[in-house]
């Protein structure tokens, strides 16, 4: 009984790291969603109502950003918040992102003009969005894998030990 119950728990135990694997990588792809949703929210809000960058921050909500702490970091009011708070979403981002973020973030709020920064913004968006797709067709399928993967293993495990 007692062999049974271990071998129960080995074979869960598996199964729920691959789970959890499959989780990490939905949260990249939600971070990365909401990220870009707050670019268009920006875009948007300098195209109507032509708000200082600070005004814009605080404005924006997302649950996701909140949770990372993104949203607090961004909404502080230090000149390069934008950018400190690109830092602290890096993990769930990757290298070409990361660079196009940073990138962004040292031009953003530095033209006189609104139509040169809603234009600037709009390339931005452009690229992240072809990133974005890109990586959420790989991330999909790791997805599916880990999960997968991880109740083959668990079960696998059980068998060996049986």
């Amino acid at each position: 009984m007692l062999k049974l119950i271990g071998i129960t728990l080995v074979s869960v135990a598996i199964s729920m790291y691959g789970a959890y694997l499959s989780s990490r990588i939905k949260d990249r792809k939600n971070v990365r969603s909401a990220l870009l949703e707050l670019l268009v929210h920006i875009k948007t809000s300098i195209e109507t109502t032509c708000l200082p960058l600070e005004e814009i921050y605080k404005s924006f909500s997302n649950k996701i950003l909140e949770k990372i702490g993104f949203t607090k970091e961004l909404c502080s009011g230090k000149n390069d918040s934008f950018l400190s708070a690109i830092h602290i979403a890096d993990s769930y981002l990757n290298k070409k992102l990361t660079e196009l973020y940073s990138a962004l973030s040292f031009s953003l709020g530095k033209s006189y003009s609104g139509n040169t920064e809603v234009q600037k913004l709009a390339g931005y968006i452009l690229l992240i969005e072809e990133e974005c797709k890109k990586l959420s067709k790989e991330d999909d399928s790791k997805i599916e894998l880990y999960r997968r993967l991880g109740l083959l293993c668990g079960l696998f495990a059980a068998v060996i030990l049986l």
